[in-house]
């Protein structure tokens, strides 16, 4: 499962009540599993879910109505630079993927295309470096930079504040409408994540 994919989704009970959006994840020790969720309900308060609330994900995820009352765990990485042992700027986090023997990989964009980092290998701080292997292995793998799942519940949605990419250039403007074109430059940024919580909470101006 990968982050992205549950950021922005609706979160039901499983009578269909709505509860709120998810809008962020806090994960357990080594990021081997996600053990809260950030989320905003109907009139945009914060609320927290301890991912044992969670009982389904699917096009929307289905939970109990169990609060606590702060998150738990680690912040997402999302954002964070990412450096080899020599100093040498890889790029920043874009999302995470969780597997099902309880590793993580990071997705680390750099603008031309994606690569996967394995936690185990990687030293997590305010900023993130790439360990010296002791031995020679074989070079990080870098993905063929598909795009993302498309995220057809923004499509045409209004976005409440202006979203710019890394250089404080407007990727769209604040009550502009998202367009595939839209979703397609913040992928590119590494931008998607802000993208959806720009559009679905109303943040102050």
């Amino acid at each position: 499962m990968q982050l992205s994919s549950i950021i922005g989704k609706q979160v039901l009970t499983q009578n269909g009540k709505l509860l709120g959006y998810v809008k962020d994840a806090f994960f357990q020790r080594k990021y081997a599993k996600i053990s809260c969720l950030c989320c905003v309900d109907g009139e945009e308060n914060p609320f927290y879910l301890p991912a044992r609330a969670v009982r389904a994900y699917g096009d929307v995820l289905l939970a109990t109505t169990a609060r606590i009352p702060s998150p738990v765990g680690k912040p997402s990485p999302v954002g964070k630079c990412v450096y080899t042992h020599l100093g040498e700027f890889l790029g920043s986090v874009c999302d995470v993927l969780l597997t099902p023997d309880a590793t993580s990989l990071f997705i680390v964009c750099n603008g031309e295309g994606q690569t996967s980092l394995a936690v185990d290998t990687l030293s997590l701080g305010e900023n993130i470096i790439v360990r010296k292997q002791k031995e020679p292995s074989a070079p990080l793998q870098t993905t063929d930079a598909r795009p993302l799942p498309p995220r057809v519940g923004l499509l045409g949605k209004q976005v409440k504040r202006t979203v710019y990419d890394g250089e404080g250039n407007p990727l769209i403007l604040a009550n502009e409408r998202i367009t595939a074109e839209t979703l397609q430059r913040a992928r590119k940024h590494n931008r998607l994540l802000q993208l959806t919580v720009n559009t679905l909470t109303n943040l102050p101006s």
